[in-house]
């Protein structure tokens, strides 16, 4: 460690330091342990209700695929009712409509996969390692307009920062940068 100072000497200096500072030390722990907690219980919060509100989502759609049938002769009885008139004017708006934004979700979904394609592949040229889970982060952020890059951007900046460097972290930045002037 020092090799002008004998270990004894700085072991003693160690045990003096921290009993004269204890009470400091115990402070910042106390202190930080606590906020470290509330943070993690935040997050656990906020993973919990996106998840259950996800599995409600898709229960609720899977529960309107199984029941497309009925949707759609009671959808078709609008025609024949008071509510006819109603009905030819809005259904032909909202067949467009639906074909628009399911356009769109496929277009997002070819984007995304082609997205993290080639973002997995500029990793694996870096030789980044847990290429697999920081794909499957880019996949999902990639359905999050705009925001989605920086939040996919940062696990992977993090991982080339503390396994290489900031040479590392900065070619991972330009192959992001590169990766998303293609897409």
């Amino acid at each position: 460690l020092l090799p002008h100072i004998r270990m004894p000497v700085l072991v003693n200096a160690i045990i003096i330091f921290l009993s004269f500072h204890e009470s400091s030390l115990q402070r910042l722990l106390r202190t930080n342990v606590v906020g470290g907690l509330k943070l993690c219980k935040t997050l656990v919060d906020y993973c919990t209700k996106l998840v259950v509100s996800a599995a409600v989502s898709l229960a609720f759609s899977f529960l309107v695929v199984f029941d497309l049938p009925n949707l759609r002769r009671g959808a078709a009885s609008l025609r024949r009712s008071r509510l006819g008139f109603a009905y030819e004017e809005v259904v032909p708006k909202l067949v467009s409509f639906s074909k628009i934004v399911g356009t769109a979700f496929e277009v997002q979904l070819l984007i995304a996969v082609l997205n993290t394609l080639f973002t997995g592949a500029g990793m694996v040229a870096l030789g980044l390692p847990a290429v697999g889970f920081l794909s499957l982060i880019v996949l999902i952020c990639s359905f999050i307009p705009v925001a989605g890059i920086v939040i996919s951007t940062l696990p992977i900046c993090l991982v080339a920062l503390s396994e290489y460097g900031v040479a590392k972290m900065l070619a991972v930045l330009a192959m992001v940068f590169w990766v998303h002037a293609a897409e």
